[in-house]
């Protein structure tokens, strides 16, 4: 598999829209009219059972996967994206679907023996609109959702779809890292539900997002996994290093912002709405809150002096690497409570980081 541009574990910048007229258009006049009468919201309005929504959405993706992949960024601009953006039924119907992520994937991943005829920016430009759409949905669950495990099965759900489509190998894993950075984007520039009474259900479902989180950095993979192998194997905990160093610190580095700089962790003690009934909840999320923040913090710290050991990878040092790289492998069982049972992932990450600085 192909990502599909250059986008080096970071999210890309949405390309600015077409402006949609007959000479900007890359389809034909029949092609026009045909997607045309795709009203998406007024279909899925009209619909009588989840069953029909699907059948809707299906031909719509069906229909644009005919056309040739360089069509594709249009049809999504002109006939999708708006509805999604702004349409909450739209939002709901594809959430509803257990097939939404499916839809998606070929605009993220393209088989690696097939050539494309577009050129990077072209492929870079349906990556990034791609992803916008992920976020648009992740966000409207992350605000919306007031089930318990809701926002967590989500993006557990996206992730193995991308497994189970493609299969888990180094490109897939950096789209799934590109996927969860824009996420915290996301969030970090539209805090306002933030902003008010901390029994938000927002609050409860970035706290079950970071579960998510975690289990990637320690529990999946960076080898190649095939499409039925189960993708998160919870009993063999391990984290993405090696010779060059960790792969992870860019989504670390994007949560510690969210958490620090966007959030203000340090300050919600100042957000407690002082009713009684809604005391105990509180304090609990600030708990948890301050935990993520001071935990994600010591994470990136040591992430980053791995990073810097491995710029350092001459030969005079690659046996001290090598040492440090079997120290971080954290090959004793990590416990899954990150807050105090031992043997914590936060203590063994602390020893680890001591034994790296005595070295």
């Amino acid at each position: 598999m192909d990502i599909t541009g250059d986008v080096r574990q970071r999210a890309v910048p949405l390309p600015p829209p077409k402006k949609k007229g007959i000479f900007d258009s890359p389809l034909t006049d029949k092609e026009e009219a045909y997607f045309s009468k795709f009203k998406l919201y007024s279909m899925i309005k009209e619909s009588k059972s989840q069953k029909q929504i699907d059948d809707v959405i299906q031909h719509f993706f069906s229909a644009m996967y005919t056309h040739e992949r360089s069509k594709w960024q249009y049809i999504l601009e002109n006939f999708l994206m708006m509805d999604l953006l702004v349409k909450r039924d739209v939002k709901r119907a594809f959430l509803a679907s257990k097939k939404w992520q499916s839809w998606f994937i070929p605009c993220l991943l393209r088989p690696g023996n097939t050539e494309s005829r577009m050129s990077q920016d072209e492929e870079r430009n349906l990556f990034a609109i791609t992803i916008n759409m992920f976020e648009v949905l992740f966000y409207h669950v992350l605000i919306d959702n007031t089930e318990k495990g809701g926002m967590c099965q989500l993006l557990n759900d996206t992730l193995e779809a991308l497994a189970h489509k493609c299969g888990w190998g180094v490109e897939v894993r950096m789209v799934a890292s590109v996927l969860l950075i824009s996420f915290l984007k996301k969030i970090g520039n539209s805090i306002k539900p933030f902003r008010r009474d901390l029994i938000e259900p927002c609050w409860t479902n970035l706290n079950e997002a970071f579960t998510v989180y975690d289990d990637f950095f320690f529990y999946r993979p960076c080898r190649v996994i095939s499409k039925a192998e189960k993708l998160a194997t919870r009993s063999f905990p391990g984290v993405h290093v090696n010779a060059d160093g960790c792969a992870d610190v860019p989504i670390v580095e994007q949560v510690v912002q969210l958490l620090n700089r966007d959030l203000k962790v340090h300050s919600m003690g100042n957000r407690v709405s002082g009713e009684r009934k809604h005391a105990k909840h509180e304090k609990r999320i600030i708990d948890y809150f301050e935990s993520h923040a001071k935990f994600y913090s010591q994470l990136l710290m040591f992430f980053k002096r791995i990073n810097s050991l491995a710029n350092l990878a001459t030969s005079g040092v690659m046996m001290k690497i090598k040492t440090i790289i079997t120290i971080i492998s954290l090959s004793t069982t990590i416990n899954d409570d990150r807050a105090g049972k031992s043997p914590s992932l936060l203590h063994s990450i602390a020893k680890a980081m001591e034994d790296t600085t005595s070295m």
